[in-house]
């Protein structure tokens, strides 16, 4: 079982997290374990179980799919490419048909003959099964199969359970297997997450509660036709898909299974069915019940939270883009379009969303990207407030902070009704390692019975006066997503510690799930010029000087008439050799700075002049229009980030725009 030891590490903290859940008699390491065995009990049911079904080689290419046994007769339950194939595509003639690049084509089949490889733990190998599939429901993206000759020394196998109590923040784990075609290690990989949303099943459908389960567990491709068990060991469904992202899914990057309830009421009419299905007596095996405890706590944090995220439908005058660059030249990572989460600042409406969900930020994320997000924000033409435990209501956007990461909203309630907002957490609370949970609500008027809910750590809490875009955030991997941001960061207890947002999915990994928080009394703090309808824009402020072409520390080639700069004492000649307290090395390091200040700040300047260094506390002023432009141009849509020695005798900040380089999804996050 060391294969799956690794499923414990982030799950069983949790049990650390939450002391109130553990008995009196039991310390943070005992509770651990108590969880642990719960985890290992389910485990020890489920790996050994799970299979890979692929077609027969003489079939042609097959991807295959994970599988699981689920009686001892052998019936498999795996996904809808269970035994799906590639073959030639080919003309009339019976000739291949070649592609543009002289390649042959190929169209998906499937066979009715499936091989099922059922994994030896014991000699890390597997034993190859022929099986004939019983039923394919396309439609739920299942089939069902069975082998010709089970072998008769018996099978492990798990008993399909139900989905009928399954609630949203209990322990989930997802196992597949990717067996490979020759002799090799056969052994399953396993993630472990929570239920993150359950979606009701359409009126009339039947089979259950749920039509859609997604977890929080890790997963990919090659999981896809997989078991998902709960903690006590039982198939709760079966993976389909890994979250591919389009511009109408909230649950992109988290994975998405068929309940058991409606896959079984889809096979009720298949030979065999009660033997595939049959009634479960009793556990799959002993428990302490600590899993149960801490999901219990887990689900009323959530039901506590879900008042105070409001779901925000946004109507636009065009899409929310993300551009980056690639060997290829620009791209677009595919952007969620549909509703976003806010959360309620105050009773009477105000309500704070992330700016991620309304412009491209990788212009703050990534110096010399095309900055735009002014005038994206302005393309939101219409939006709907849909408050969980009140009304749909019109909402103004009022302004947006770059430098914080967020928009302000003001709702439209109605007399009588007050917003709740959510409790905060008390000061102190930002601290490494302690567990955090994520509630969204990407769901527009459909009122679900649960919110969005993802579980991480806090794992990073970034300096006030760092360069990067994300300054003063705590960094978290709750799961954080396209359809998660603007969602409440809180701890065990339910209380606000920040809003999730992304700063750079490009060059963070949007699937790897790793995200920020803005601190709550970081917005707190912004409200009132927020309110007042001020919005914070980088590379607004202005010094008032001409930077030389100059290797080093960088030296001032001009000083502007009556700018910050002249008044401040500056003269031509004098070297940069620190900003903000922190040392110069390059002309870089002074343009990060200046462009993530605001008209009013103070830039505390060390200069070199003569063999004297003298401290210089500058007040920064707007960036002045130049002559004959619009109202509006003296505010310039690109961040400085360093200059190219073509720039180096322009004003402080100004630069070409370059070509963004970082390539999709790539790295993680610092």
């Amino acid at each position: 079982m060391s294969r799956t030891r690794s499923a414990f590490v982030g799950v069983a903290l949790v049990a650390l997290a939450l002391g109130a859940a553990v008995p009196a008699s039991a310390g943070g390491g005992a509770a651990a374990s108590l969880l642990e065995d719960d985890f290992e009990s389910a485990i020890k049911a489920v790996v050994p179980a799970t299979v890979f079904c692929v077609a027969p080689k003489d079939k042609g290419l097959s991807p295959g799919s994970s599988g699981v046994l689920i009686s001892k007769e052998g019936h498999v339950l795996s996904d809808g490419d269970a035994g799906a194939y590639f073959k030639p595509k080919t003309g009339p003639d019976g000739r291949p048909l070649l592609g543009p690049d002289g390649s042959p084509q190929a169209e998906r089949a499937h066979s009715d003959v499936v091989e099922v490889r059922i994994p030896d733990l014991k000699r890390g190998t597997y034993a190859v099964h022929l099986a004939r599939v019983v039923k394919r429901v396309p439609e739920i993206d299942s089939t069902l199969l069975k082998l010709e000759k089970p072998p008769t020394s018996g099978l492990p196998y798990v008993v399909p359970g139900t989905s009928a109590d399954v609630e949203v923040g209990q322990f989930t784990f997802a196992v597949g297997t990717s067996v490979p075609q020759g002799e090799g290690d056969a052994a399953s990989s396993l993630t472990a997450g929570v239920v993150a949303s359950l979606s009701p099943l359409a009126p009339g459908d039947a089979g259950g509660r749920w039509g859609e389960l997604f977890t929080s567990a890790a997963v990919n491709p090659g999981v896809n036709g997989g078991p998902l068990v709960d903690a006590e060991g039982t198939l709760v469904g079966i993976i389909s898909t890994w979250g591919e992202p389009t511009a109408e899914n909230p649950f992109q990057f988290l994975g998405k299974a068929y309940p058991i309830d409606r896959i079984r009421n889809a096979y009720r009419d298949a030979p065999g069915f009660v033997a595939a299905f049959p009634e479960r007596k009793g556990p799959a095996g002993a428990r302490t019940k600590q899993a149960e405890r801490i999901e219990r706590a887990l689900a009323a944090s959530a039901r506590k939270v879900k008042p105070s995220v409001v779901s925000l439908s946004v109507k636009r005058s065009a899409p929310v883009t993300t551009t980056v660059g690639t060997p290829r030249g620009p791209a677009q990572l595919p952007r969620y379009q549909g509703p976003t989460s806010g959360v309620v600042v105050s009773a009477d409406g105000w309500v704070v969303a992330s700016l991620y969900a309304f412009a491209d930020v990788l212009a703050l994320a990534q110096p010399g990207s095309p900055n735009n997000i002014a005038s994206e924000v302005g393309q939101v033409t219409e939006v709907v407030a849909h408050f969980p435990d009140g009304p749909s209501v019109p909402a103004k956007l009022v302004a947006h902070d770059q430098r914080l990461g967020l928009v302000l909203f003001k709702a439209d309630v109605p007399a009588g009704f007050s917003a709740t907002p959510a409790e905060v957490a008390p000061a102190g609370s930002l601290r490494v390692g302690r567990l955090v949970l994520c509630v969204a609500n990407p769901f527009g008027e459909a009122r679900r019975p649960s919110p969005l809910l993802t579980i991480g750590m806090l794992s990073r809490v970034h300096p006030a006066d760092a360069a990067e875009a994300w300054a003063g955030c705590f960094q978290t991997d709750a799961g954080m997503t396209d359809g998660t941001v603007g969602g409440a960061l809180v701890d065990v207890r339910g209380r606000l510690l920040g809003l999730a947002t992304l700063w750079n999915p490009a060059g963070q990994g949007r699937n790897s799930g790793i995200g920020y928080g803005v601190p709550w009394d970081r917005i707190e703090a912004a409200l009132p010029s927020l309110k007042a309808g001020t919005s914070v824009r980088y590379n607004t402020a202005w010094m008032g000087v001409e930077f030389g072409n100059a290797e080093g520390k960088p030296p001032l080639a001009g000083v502007m008439p009556d700018s910050p700069a002249e008044r401040a004492g500056l003269k031509v000649g004098d070297r940069v050799a620190a900003v903000d307290g922190k040392p110069v090395e390059s002309l870089g390091d002074v343009l990060r700075v200046v462009r993530a200040k605001v008209p009013g700040d103070h830039l505390k300047l060390s200069v070199i002049r003569g063999d004297r260094t003298i401290e210089v506390d500058l007040v920064l002023a707007p960036r002045p229009a130049p002559p004959g432009a619009a109202p509006d141009a003296g505010k310039p849509t690109t961040p400085g980030g360093g200059k190219k020695p073509e720039d180096a005798k322009k004003p402080d900040g100004e630069k070409k725009p370059e070509a963004p380089s970082a390539p999709p999804d790539a790295g993680m996050a610092p």
